[in-house]
């Protein structure tokens, strides 16, 4: 413990500075932007072991899980973007707004993925 605080380390300080849930929210999303991580994705069969590591109830962005399944991405996989997508970004540049080529860029998810903090992240490949 230090001496000007009784907290042995900054994790809760640094989730309690950006946590920009409004009070509606706060019941549906149950972290800050800034936390452990929500979903533990694997190529690893369904069983009791892997069903523990996903036992949290997650709120996910329904339309883009629908869309995601119906481009065949897995379950899991699906579930983790949705995920994501429940909150809005916090840094959008005006001039790449429109210019990215999805099919080439990875821009516009990686602006969604790097304004969720957590413990453990989703690296896909390069584009």
């Amino acid at each position: 413990k230090g001496l000007l605080s009784e907290i042995d380390v900054r994790w809760m300080v640094i989730s309690e500075s950006v946590d920009d849930r409004t009070e509606e929210e706060v019941p549906k999303i149950m972290k800050s932007r800034y936390d452990s991580v929500s979903t533990y994705i694997s190529t690893r069969p369904a069983d009791n072991y892997f069903a523990k590591m996903n036992d949290i109830d997650l709120h996910v962005d329904e339309g883009v899980y629908k869309r995601l399944r119906e481009a065949s991405i897995d379950h899991r996989l699906a579930r983790h973007v949705s995920h994501l997508f429940i909150r809005d970004p916090l840094v959008i540049y005006s001039g790449r707004l429109h210019q990215l080529e999805d099919a080439r860029e990875s821009d516009h998810f990686e602006n969604i993925q790097s304004t969720n903090w957590q413990s453990m992240r989703f690296k896909p490949p390069p584009a």
